[in-house]
């Protein structure tokens, strides 16, 4: 939720709600999906997709933080002021 409120600093109250509806449809669609591909192949398959997802998802949230800290104040991206006499 702090990931998404710091990324639209101005619109906190939209992008709170967005992040609880995704949230709560990720809830709903998780198990029927698993459901779904546990019937169509095994059990173990369907539980085995689901770290390599969470995984994903840590990737992407990683990929969203470091996007942001470098948006906001990358090193380098200054000029330097001259110093000609």
């Amino acid at each position: 939720m702090s990931v998404t409120i710091a990324l639209a600093p101005g619109r906190a109250v939209l992008a709170s709600g967005r992040a609880v509806g995704m949230t709560s449809f990720a809830v709903l669609l998780a198990p029927l999906t698993v459901g779904t591909l546990a019937d169509t192949t095994s059990l173990t398959a369907a539980l085995g997709v689901v770290p390599v997802v969470l995984a994903l998802a840590a990737a992407g949230l990683m990929l969203v933080r470091r996007a942001r800290t470098r948006a906001s104040g990358a090193p380098g991206t200054a000029v330097a002021p001259s110093c000609s006499r």
